[in-house]
């Protein structure tokens, strides 16, 4: 008698797990988008913070050392130290954006890595997870393209201050004989 209920335990069990959907596509779509945030990730991460903070640095003392001097204003020359002042703060920005960038790629790193969880422990809703995983993929991307544009800013940021360089290095000069006078 006890050989019954156990066999009809099994064929419940085996009828109930019959009854999961198949979620070996949307596992695969998730497995394929994790090194693609990775990489999105690792570009990110060797992204050079160095340079622009020096630039930052140089660049705020450059601009104290010479705002008290009456040389400069010269309109053009005005000009280029105003543009060339507004570096270190644009550095800044960039750098944050890239802190923020990051934190956003973990985040979503970890989302992909729950779905991934929940879809190989078969936990997940089938047609939530097709559109979630549309909506990642399509994030993933925008991370990609975020991070592409970071770089392409940086490197801008460095280009502009050594296009600056010249004249601020005359001005440092003027400005540190009037010091040393």
């Amino acid at each position: 008698m006890r050989t019954l209920p156990s066999a009809l335990a099994a064929l419940l069990v085996t009828a109930m797990l019959g009854c999961r959907p198949d979620l070996s596509r949307e596992t695969a779509a998730v497995e394929s988008l994790l090194p693609v945030i990775d990489n999105v990730m690792q570009r990110i991460s060797l992204m050079d913070t160095v340079l622009p903070l020096e630039l930052a640095e140089r660049v705020r003392f450059q601009c104290g050392r010479i705002s008290g001097d009456s040389l400069l204003f010269e309109e053009q020359l005005a000009v280029s130290y105003s543009a060339h002042c507004s570096l270190a703060d644009r550095a800044g920005q960039l750098l944050a954006h890239r802190r923020e960038l990051m934190d956003e790629a973990t985040r979503t790193r970890t989302q992909l890595h729950d779905l991934h969880n929940d879809l190989v422990n078969r936990v997940a809703n089938k047609d939530s997870t097709s559109t979630f995983i549309e909506v990642e993929f399509l994030y993933v991307e925008h991370l990609g393209e975020l991070a592409d544009e970071l770089q392409s800013h940086l490197d801008d940021l460095l280009l502009r201050e050594s296009d600056f360089r010249p004249v601020m290095d005359s001005l440092m000069t003027v400005t540190t004989a009037k010091f040393v006078e």
